[in-house]
């Protein structure tokens, strides 16, 4: 009976096959104008087979994906361009996402769901792009994605903080906007103070539907109870930004490089909620970094490294109705590092 069980092992086997083939179109309309037109075409096959203690039976899925892909380019000037892309692509869950096992980490467990299935993404931006000089560049991205059957961590009907993965939604949607600026803020002999930093708005939206989760996964243990019907995508920051000066010295055939890196990662969501638990928010971090190198003429190249220099709280609290409440306080301590290398 069950002693005998007891000894069986556990397994999980799993196979992916991916067969694909594609096509690519160049078109030049005018020396300003050109055009890529392309497509391509996947043959996904998931098999999967497992007797785990969450339960036992099999996966076979087949998707069929046609991609098409299209980038165009216009030169306004020999400084300027203005570039347009549009194309479709698809997310196909992660073996933690689908193996059914209870993963235990230090502070929480999630299991696989084998009933997650891959989303489909349609994806357009536009882009300006201006190189003043050499080493430089300004740029502004406009961008959105039209998501169908996003993907999310969830927190599922329990007692306990137990995460797992549904397709939680018809669509998402996701728009915003990236600005690039490289620039030399001071430059004399051999000397140069540079800056290159990024700045990133996401508006993200995606639909929860609590039925589509109970239709959609009738092999899987997931049970949600959705607060809303609509939220932010799990995982997605409303702003993004990245900061970085440099400091560039040459000498004889030697050069040194100091680079000071600063980055803004702001909220997001880390797992969605139910009922009357809110969702598991990350809070805004903020990440200090610094690098400085020698390329000695010589061949020989040292390099030293400061990470995580503020040493900021890594904060996760639960945003319930009644206020935040936190699950998870931790720091990560600065890292120093020193590095050779030698080119022959």
């Amino acid at each position: 009976g069950s002693d005998a069980m007891a000894l069986v092992p556990m397994y999980y086997k799993s196979e992916v096959q991916n067969h694909a083939g594609y096509a690519n179109l160049d078109y030049k309309f005018s020396e300003k104008f050109t055009a890529q037109l392309g497509a391509r075409y996947d043959n996904l096959n998931q098999n999967i087979l497992y007797d785990t203690n969450i339960k036992s039976g099999k996966v076979d899925k087949t998707y069929s994906k046609i991609l098409p892909a299209l980038n165009l380019k216009y030169s306004i000037n020999d400084t300027q361009n203005l570039r347009f892309s549009a194309s479709k692509t698809y997310t196909t869950p992660l073996l933690l996402e689908l193996a059914p096992f209870e993963y235990e980490d230090i502070d929480e467990s999630s299991f696989g769901n084998v009933d997650v299935n891959p989303s489909d993404n349609y994806n357009a931006d536009l882009k300006w792009e201006w190189f003043p000089k050499r080493n430089e560049l300004i740029s502004v991205t406009a961008f959105g994605k039209y998501i169908q059957n996003p993907i999310s961590r969830v927190t599922v009907n329990s007692s306990a903080n137990t995460v797992s993965f549904v397709n939680v939604g018809d669509k998402g949607t996701v728009y915003g906007v990236e600005m690039e600026l490289r620039k030399d803020l001071y430059s004399s002999g051999n000397s140069r103070l540079y800056t290159f930093l990024n700045g990133t708005y996401l508006n993200t939206t995606q639909d929860l539907d609590s039925q589509k989760v109970i239709n959609e996964n009738p092999n899987s243990q997931v049970s949600v109870s959705f607060i809303k019907t609509k939220d932010k995508m799990q995982g997605a920051s409303d702003f993004l930004a990245n900061v970085n000066l440099g400091w560039e010295q040459k000498w004889d055939k030697n050069t040194m490089d100091f680079v000071v890196s600063y980055s803004h990662i702001s909220d997001n969501i880390y797992a969605l909620g139910y009922d009357s638990k809110g969702n598991l928010v990350d809070k805004a971090i903020n990440l200090l970094d610094a690098t400085l190198r020698f390329k000695l003429g010589n061949g020989l190249g040292i390099s030293a490294t400061a990470k995580n220099l503020l040493n900021p709280n890594f904060t996760r609290v639960q945003d319930n109705n009644n206020g935040e409440v936190v699950v998870k306080d931790y720091k990560k301590g600065a890292n120093l590092g020193l590095g050779f290398s030698y080119q022959f």
